[in-house]
């Protein structure tokens, strides 16, 4: 991390600019520049160790608190951070024995806290120059052809209303705009587009091209520029655009831009409104863009609202990524509006909530007589406006010429009261209304359709026709005030002869690439002899002379449309039509034309007629215009055939110029290639098939595992030769497996890891969150202080494919530090079902989760758990899934292959779960099929507990042919009805052999009938049960089991069925848990009577009552106990509903298990205890409650 003196000067002459003051993207500390403060240390100069030489380090720093460290504040930005020791200051401890350190590192005991500034997709930078360029050469080509050049709501440039949104795109146009000031495509230079100069832009650029989720900071921007190579590549340009560069101190240091001219205002910037839906009640707002992007706070250094310098600049980019977040959570929500950069329509946005609208529908911009073509006239109520009881559409069709009869036009609906009856006014327009005479009724957030067959008829007049679309409220009392809304359509009115018209024409396309364009040919039946020797002749006028007939071709269904050369410089070809052209007849044909690299660029005309066998014009032409723009930039070799025209003598050779690597991880290849000779097309072949024609690039998607052969050959009037290269395709991850850890609670301050991996070519570890270095198996660590210690074994293979598996312990002075489980009130903190919103207001339910993905519930800080607990158990329910599946719940880092909970459609059911905290206290859970989950907290493990949690791990798997990961189990088939699975857990996963229980998820799947399982100690079985099943059915209950004294549960199977067990945790010996023999202590079945005869059951529970049991001081639970662990199961409901388990007093409003009529099902369940000792069961609807203690 540190730098030798002043040795290298990056940015200058052949330095690449990355330098080495740090080659870590880390947090560093910075002055108000962003330029890194070094730290100056004297050290033994390795020529003559008798004198000393400078040494100069980077101060990182952590934006979290580090025990023992003040902080003080970061110049960059005025914020407090935490300087990280390092090994160089005075008082720093010694290394320890055997490595190697040196003055710059971090000391080890802080090296946790160094924090690597995150970037994300701004990755995406590390660009070949060659990708750099062709993605600034698509951009210009988008500004270059667009009408209008915009900046939308986060400053992101449109070309005609559409933004330019990949990040590719915006890496090159950041590179261009600080190294030369600017765009191509862009007149002004330095750049500009209101209200951003070219400073703006490229902080827009950069917040366009980052990852959405990851804040962009100082660190961030620094580390950008190094990597795009702002220094290396600045090219001065005196008057337009000129930089400054700053170095650290002492000079020769890394070069940084200089920001200090940079200003940034966010309430200019972001000034306006947004005009957008409330999804929970269905209504449409307005609101401003401050109150709806989630916008972090300004830093201190912040005046009057406007922060400057380097600060400004991170903050401006940063607040852009906001923006666009905003604008992909809303933008596809049709009615969507947000004010541009440096706009605001607030007012305009209100007010238009409650102004009705009306639209056409897609009404042709070319109609034929007699055609019959569809359109919708459409009225829209916003939720703000008020009825009208007596709407009517009105509509006005101007033509060029006057109608004489209101039948010239007609428009039909299936809708009543049916057509519009049109009358011709005194201007000679035709004007007819729809809703009848008492008109329709549009009330607030209601839309009126009107579906239409219209049709000109034959002999209508012929031009450009206007067509006027008005809402009017007919109960308006002053007629200038009736019409509420409209809307103006223009349509192209064709006779009804021999016809032919461009139906679509592309905008613009790059030489050497291959655009669709449509005609429609139309020969009515008028009674005419047949036509013979009909053609279609197309005239291709560049705003240069063509030089070639090779600069133009077309292609339709693989026929060539062959061109040549006319006196004017112009391309004509032309198209044989059907001989005889039927009659009637009416054809599209769609033809691929290319403008090949070396032809005129700029505004081209195409314009297509009808003639015949004599060359002469029967109808036409119909002219279209589009845009040519230069190829993108590509290696390959030079023109074709020379100056002389003639055909080159040799077949044409394609070279492949990008293609994937020899071994990739991506599903998708693209491939880019060129020819030697200009006119050359080209077929591409995957895999062996059949080659078809082809442009470059050609992208494939979705390849499977395995190798593959891409093959392209280039053709003229010879075919050359072909191409070939191959690759594989690898998406299988490295596999990795912890054997040997420490223990999750340990006094030893020595840890030894040893491990497996599989398929990888480098293998990497990390202690405490340092930085992942080469490591083999064993790797072993000493001295490690007392505390918390977290250990990260990673691999990556060839293909670039990632894995990684952690394991969590902490070191203690003496194992008597430890305490049990801290029950608290249960309370919900989270409940995705829409509406729903936690009482702390810290979660709001917004719907389902998706199938595949994740849901954070923040934990720590609320309900009653404290910020530093380690553990929380807590109550898991699955409701409304659209499908089977299961759901896994883990700390939020790398999703254990085990799960939590099964489900299955429609049904809602909960499990119990001890589950360890990340870091910032939150607990993830992942649906395998979308479902609502619900998430309900009943204690938690303080952060010295004698809970110990492990990775989850599956030790047992009765399905055939599953084996453990160690190899100590092995699948044989499902466990015989009335038969005891025993399973050796003590020394597996994570769990020392002097564990004294095991925090387990008991699994039954596939069983053959109805029954139950009970899991003990081994020994004598109790007449309990741990769970309930039905036949077929995957059903899970997280539970806690005491030890054999060997370290094995038994499972007893009443019925058939195969036995699956997760570990998540366990109590080590001595724990102030204890186990007890499971005892059953409740049975409400009438008859049943407890073993002290304390309970005798007396019939069902019924509904909305509550059921209270005696614990304490039964069963072996003591007088003194402030908590129990029971197992509850409802049996023979009457219908749907939940039960809660609480310590009675107030009933929290949470579930503790969810069930069906007649269902026998169990969750083990982690309970307070009254003050008298006892536990209350609240059950929703009537059913029978049986309560099993097991600790």
């Amino acid at each position: 991390m540190g730098v030798q003196g002043v040795t290298a000067a990056p940015g200058d002459g052949e330095v690449s600019g990355t330098g080495d003051v740090f080659a870590d993207l880390v947090v560093v500390l910075r002055d108000v520049n962003g330029v890194p403060l070094l730290q100056r240390f004297e050290v033994p100069s390795e020529v003559d160790p008798s004198l000393n030489e400078e040494l100069f380090c980077v101060q990182p720093v952590s934006l979290s608190e580090i025990p023992a460290v003040a902080p003080i504040e970061n110049p960059a930005d005025g914020r407090s951070v935490y300087p990280i020791p390092l090994m160089g200051d005075p008082g720093a401890p010694p290394p320890p024995e055997g490595e190697e350190v040196e003055v710059c590192d971090p000391q080890p005991a802080y090296a946790m806290y160094v924090q690597e500034a995150e970037l994300e997709r701004l990755n995406m930078a590390r660009q070949p120059d060659e990708v750099k360029a062709r993605k600034l050469n698509d951009v210009m080509i988008k500004l270059l052809t667009a009408d209008e050049l915009t900046l939308d709501g986060a400053g992101r440039i449109t070309a005609d209303g559409l933004a330019l949104d990949a990040s590719p795109e915006y890496a090159a146009i950041y590179h261009s705009l600080m190294t030369t000031g600017l765009i191509p495509g862009l007149d002004a230079a330095p750049a500009a587009l209101p209200p951003f100069d070219a400073w703006m832009l490229a902080a827009a650029a950069m917040g366009t091209a980052s990852g959405k989720s990851t804040p962009i900071t100082i660190d961030s921007v620094q580390y950008y520029n190094r990597i795009v190579g702002v220094a290396a590549d600045y090219v001065e340009s005196p008057g337009v655009w000129e930089v400054d560069f700053l170095r650290t101190t002492p000079p020769g240091g890394e070069q940084f831009v200089d920001f200090s001219a940079f200003s940034y205002t966010r309430s200019e910037v972001f000034q306006g409104c947004a005009t957008w839906l409330d999804v929970p009640t269905l209504t449409w707002q307005v609101s401003s863009i401050a109150e709806l992007a989630d916008f972090a706070e300004l830093p201190p250094v912040a005046s009057g609202g406007t922060v400057t310098n380097i600060a400004g600049f991170a903050q401006l980019a940063d607040d852009v990524r906001a923006v666009i977040v905003l604008l992909h959570e809303n933008g596809v929500i049709p009615g969507f509006f947000i004010d541009p950069v440096g706009q605001n329509t607030c007012a305009a946005q209100t007010l238009a909530l409650s102004q009705p609208a009306t639209s056409w529908g897609m009404l042709p911009s070319d109609i034929i007589q007699t055609d019959v073509v569809t359109s919708t006239l459409t009225a829209y109520m916003p939720w703000a406006g008020t009825t009208v009881n007596r709407a009517q559409f009105r509509v006005t069709i101007d033509a060029t010429d006057a109608f004489t009869l209101g039948s010239e036009v007609s428009f039909v609906s299936t809708a009543l009261p049916g057509q519009i009856d049109f009358v011709v006014d005194g201007d000679g327009n035709l004007v007819g209304t729809w809703g009848g005479v008492d008109g329709f009724v549009l009330t607030p957030g209601s839309q009126v359709e009107a579906p239409f067959t219209v049709t000109i008829a034959d002999g209508a007049p012929l031009g450009t026709y206007t067509a006027t679309l008005e809402l009017v409220d007919l109960d308006a009392s002053d007629p200038t005030a009736s019409v509420l809304a409209s809307d103006v359509a223009l349509t192209d009115v064709h006779d009804a002869v021999l016809t032919v018209l461009w139906t679509s024409m592309i905008e613009y396309a790059a030489q050497g690439t291959f655009q669709p364009v449509t005609a429609r040919v139309f020969n009515p039946d008028l009674g005419q002899e047949p036509l013979s020797g009909a053609a279609l002749r197309i005239t291709i006028d560049a705003p240069e002379p063509f030089l070639l007939d090779t600069q133009a071709s077309a292609w339709s269904e693989t026929v060539a449309m062959p061109f040549a050369l006319d006196g004017a410089g112009d391309l004509v070809g032309t198209w044989a039509l059907p001989d005889p052209l039927p009659v009637p007849y009416d054809q599209l044909t769609t033809w691929y034309l290319n403008i090949a690299e070396g032809a005129p660029t700029g505004v081209y005309q195409a314009s297509i007629e009808i003639i015949d066998a004599a060359g002469v014009v029967l109808n036409g032409p119909a002219v279209g215009e589009f845009i040519i723009a230069p190829a993108s930039v590509h290696g390959g070799g030079g023109g074709g055939g020379g100056d002389d025209g003639e055909e080159p003598a040799l077949p044409p050779i394609a070279s492949i110029t990008e293609r994937p690597p020899v071994v990739t991880n991506s599903t998708s290849a693209t491939f880019a290639f060129v020819a030697d000779q200009l006119d050359a097309e080209f077929g591409c072949s995957l895999d062996g098939a059949v080659a078809t024609l082809c442009t470059s690039p050609i992208t494939y998607e979705g390849l499977a595992d395995g190798t593959h052969l891409f093959a392209v050959y280039a053709t003229t009037d010879q075919v050359g030769p072909t191409a070939v290269v191959s690759w594989t395709v690898d998406t299988v991850e490295p596999t990795i497996s912890l054997i040997d850890v420490p223990d999750a609670a340990t006094v030893a301050t020595d840890a030894t890891f040893t491990f497996t991996v599989d398929g990888a070519v480098a293998v990497m570890c990390s202690l405490d969150g340092s930085v992942l270095s080469e490591c083999t198996s064993p790797t072993v660590y000493t001295d490690l202080p007392v505390g918390p210690h977290s250990f990260v074994l990673a691999a990556v293979d060839n293909a670039g494919n990632y894995a990684s598996v952690g394991h969590r312990w902490t070191i203690y002075n003496s194992l008597d530090e430890l305490e049990w489980i801290v029950p608290v009130t249960p309370v919900r903190l989270a409940d995705t079902r829409v509406g729903w919103e936690a009482s702390d207001l810290e979660f709001t339910g917004e719907g389902p989760i998706v199938g595949g993905t994740w849901l954070r519930v923040q934990v720590a800080g609320r309900g009653g758990v404290p910020l530093d607990a380690d553990a929380v158990m807590m109550n898991l329910t699955i409701t409304g899934a659209v499908g089977a599946g299961y759901a896994t719940v883990n700390a939020c880092g790398v999703r254990p292959p085990t799960s939590s909970i099964n489900y299955v459609a429609g049904r809602n059911i909960a499990n119990q779960l001890m589950v360890d905290l990340s870091p910032a206290g939150g607990v993830c859970v992942y649906v395998h099929t979308t479902a609502e989950v619900i998430v309900d907290v009943f204690g938690y493990a303080p952060d010295t507990v004698d809970y110990l949690s492990v990775t989850p791990v599956r030790l047992a798997d009765t399905r055939a042919g599953w084996t453990a990961p160690d190899g100590e189990f092995t699948g044989t088939g499902p466990v015989s009805s009335g038969q005891v699975l025993e399973v050796q857990i003590a020394g597996r996963g994570g769990v020392p052999l002097d564990a004294g229980a095991v925090m387990m998820n008991l699994t039954i799947a596939g069983a053959t009938g109805a029954g139950y399982a009970t899991v003990f100690g081994c020994g004598v079985q109790p007449p309990t049960s741990s769970i309930n099943y039905v036949a077929g059915q995957n059903i899970a209950n997280e539970l806690m089991a005491g030890l054999s004294p060997d370290g094995a549960v038994c499972v007893y199977v009443h019925t058939t069925a195969q036995v699956i067990i997760d570990v998540v945790g366990y109590t080590p010996d001595g724990s102030s848990y204890t186990t007890t023999t499971p005892v059953r202590l409740a049975d409400t079945r009438a008859g049943w009577t407890a073993p002290d005869g304390e309970f005798t059951g007396t019939g069902p529970v019924s509904s909305g009552q509550v059921l209270e049991v005696q614990i304490a001081g039964r069963g072996g639970v003591p007088l003194d106990a402030d908590a129990v662990m029971l197992n509850l199961t409802i049996a023979g409901a009457t219908g749907g509903g939940w039960a809660t388990v609480f310590g009675c007093g107030v009933q929290p409003p949470t579930s503790s298990i969810n069930y069906v009529a007649g269902q026998n099902i169990a969750n083990e369940v982690m309970a307070g205890l009254s003050p008298d000792g006892t536990v209350c069961v609240y059950v929703h609807t009537t059913a029978q409650v049986i309560i099993d203690v097991v600790g």
